[in-house]
């Protein structure tokens, strides 16, 4: 048991960040009826918002968390006033949007390796409670934190749906 237990809540942890990716793609496919496949350069530029707040203007969790949260949502309102907004009248439109979207996180994926680097950004502690200690077993915040967090939206959106 003791072995398997950190493994057990890795999985759980990227289990909960896939629940939330496989959300956010499911949603854009239900309301626009296609794949949004700039889904990664949307989380990506969302993800060095939060990294220039952190390490520019304020460490404060909450802080960081909107910045990233409204980095994305510029860049989605963005994405879409490129890919959807032109495109929506025209013919074999889902084709279209797909392929653009598909050009925009290649660019764009491209772009942030070009301007950032290839090096792994570190944004300040989100979750900064203490760790969890279950038996002996020890979960650290970042862990217990994003599997809480992604269970309370997925439920939330599971419910909301009914």
């Amino acid at each position: 048991m003791d072995a398997a237990f950190p493994v057990l809540v890795s999985a759980l942890s990227l289990a909960a960040g896939y629940g939330l990716v496989a959300i956010g793609i499911s949603l854009t496919w239900s309301s626009l009826g296609m794949l949004n496949l700039a889904h990664g350069i949307t989380f990506g530029i969302a993800g060095y918002g939060a990294w220039w707040v952190g390490t520019e203007l304020s460490a404060n969790p909450l802080v960081v968390g909107v910045a990233g949260m409204a980095t994305g949502a510029v860049v989605g309102l963005g994405g879409a006033a490129v890919a959807f907004l032109p495109l929506k009248r025209q013919r074999n439109f889902p084709e279209r949007s797909l392929t653009i979207t598909l050009a925009l996180n290649l660019v764009g994926a491209q772009l942030l390796l070009k301007v950032f680097g290839p090096q792994a950004k570190n944004i300040p502690d989100i979750f900064t409670f203490d760790p969890v200690n279950l038996g002996g077993q020890v979960i650290l915040p970042d862990r217990a934190g994003t599997i809480v967090t992604a269970s309370v939206v997925l439920l939330s959106t599971m419910f909301w749906f009914r």
